[in-house]
């Protein structure tokens, strides 16, 4: 009888099967990483999507009433043209948006009509312009363009505005 318990062909399963665990558990500690943080990488993305959703739903409410935008979020709301979901971060606060009233399609492509709170995100906020185009500015450039529409934004929110006050 032939002892194979040193074989070369046994030897090889060992290693192979050492090889596939090591594989295995490379995967799995990849996937845990990935899962847990998915949430986080994914939240400025749905923000973006949010207010592009906002966007569409606010032009089609201005070629219903001559270019006018609503008051409000809450007429697309009521209308069904939003969902309560559109208006929430994944990552910040339940209020997440703030709604700039007053504005038309007419005004200039620059001018900014929703935005997210700053803490949403930390190193800057996702705005929704009145061409339907969403950017993602820094604080300097973000005050600048939001700095004519604080005071109507600050009243759209209870909490406190996510910019500090100019002295």
């Amino acid at each position: 009888m032939t002892d194979t318990s040193h074989s070369p062909v046994r030897g090889r399963r060992k290693w192979i099967v050492a090889a596939v665990t090591v594989m295995v558990l490379v995967i799995g500690v990849m996937t845990f990483y990935w899962l847990t943080h998915v949430r986080e990488l994914a939240g400025p993305s749905m923000c973006r999507a949010n207010l592009m959703g906002i966007g569409t739903s606010l032009w089609t409410y201005a070629n219903d009433y001559g270019g006018a935008l609503p008051p409000n979020l809450d007429v697309l709301l009521a209308e069904g043209s939003i969902v309560e979901r559109q208006l929430h971060c994944d990552v910040g606060d339940e209020n997440a948006y703030l709604y700039i009233p007053g504005q038309s399609t007419t005004a200039p492509a620059s001018t900014p009509v929703a935005f997210e709170l700053l803490e949403n995100h930390g190193d800057g906020a996702h705005v929704l312009f009145v061409d339907g185009h969403v950017e993602f500015l820094e604080p300097p450039k973000l005050d600048i363009i939001l700095a004519p529409y604080r005071a109507v934004a600050t009243q759209a929110t209870t909490r406190p505005a996510w910019y500090k006050p100019q002295p």
